[in-house]
């Protein structure tokens, strides 16, 4: 298997599984939520999506603040838009779709835009979501929203079957769009139609298992295009070609510790027009 940074050791493999073209390791971290890793070769698996110290925990740390931080910035006439780069399980989307739900905004007011390199990660998202025909290949995901969307649900004081429903609803009427590839290209082709987000969670995997996607011109390309005059960015990572290019676009960078003792993690903040 491919090398793993060391906080991902020791998390346990509860469910190894085959998903469309991947197989898939389920993994239980130590707040008992789940994290996931995958490969078309059993024997090249990525690296886990999340640290085995808690993929939940790390959501609520890293993820939290910053999409509450951006609802200071929000207009209460105007859409709440969120963009978030790893679906994954989908941790970032159903908390994004739980703070926008306890805030008291309407489905018809919040926009959730999220990248995901796999198509088989996306379907079982959506289908999950959209009550469909369930897939035996995706029920092993399954436990794994509801297990999400019962922690956000109790995180936030809301009831776990609406907020499912709620976010059932943004995936049907496009107000929560799933895209499948992240470039240069791909980007510059959807600005025609995204607006720029109040928000902006970056959750990509790291340099060594996908260094395309900290790529100096696509970071470039991604803040410039995604990132609101009045934003927030956050990201699980502290990388220098990170920081600089936040900084060129007028982010003022705030330090915050990392999560489960890495050192730090990037929190930036940008309030006036660019």
């Amino acid at each position: 298997m491919a090398n793993e940074p060391s906080q991902f050791a020791h998390a346990i493999i509860a469910s190894e599984f085959q998903l469309g073209e991947i197989f898939c390791q389920l993994l239980e971290t130590s707040d008992g939520s789940f994290s996931l890793r995958y490969s078309t070769d059993r024997n090249e698996m990525t690296e886990p999506m999340h640290s085995s110290k808690g993929a939940w925990s790390e959501t609520l740390e890293i993820y939290e603040p910053a999409l509450k931080g951006s609802l200071d910035f929000h207009e209460s006439k105007e859409t709440w838009r969120v963009a978030s780069i790893g679906l994954g399980l989908g941790y970032n989307e159903i908390l994004a779709a739980g703070v926008a739900m306890a805030s008291g905004i309407e489905p018809d007011k919040i926009s959730i835009v999220s990248f995901e390199s796999r198509p088989e990660l996306m379907r079982a998202f959506s289908r999950y979501f959209q009550n469909s025909e369930a897939s035996t290949k995706s029920c092993f995901l399954d436990k794994v929203y509801a297990d999400i969307v019962r922690r956000t649900s109790d995180l936030l004081n809301l009831q776990h079957q609406k907020l499912q429903t709620y976010i059932g609803r943004l995936i049907c009427h496009k107000h929560l769009e799933l895209h499948e590839s992240l470039s240069k290209n791909a980007l510059q082709t959807l600005s025609t139609s995204i607006e720029p987000c109040g928000c902006v969670l970056f959750d990509a995997f790291s340099p060594s298992s996908s260094p395309d996607l900290w790529n100096e011109e696509l970071l470039e390309t991604m803040i410039g295009i995604l990132a609101g005059p009045k934003c927030i960015f956050a990201s699980y990572a502290s990388r220098t070609v990170l920081k600089k290019m936040l900084r060129r676009f007028g982010f003022v960078l705030q330090r915050r510790s990392g999560f489960a003792g890495k050192r730090e993690a990037t929190f930036a903040v940008r309030n006036s027009e660019f």
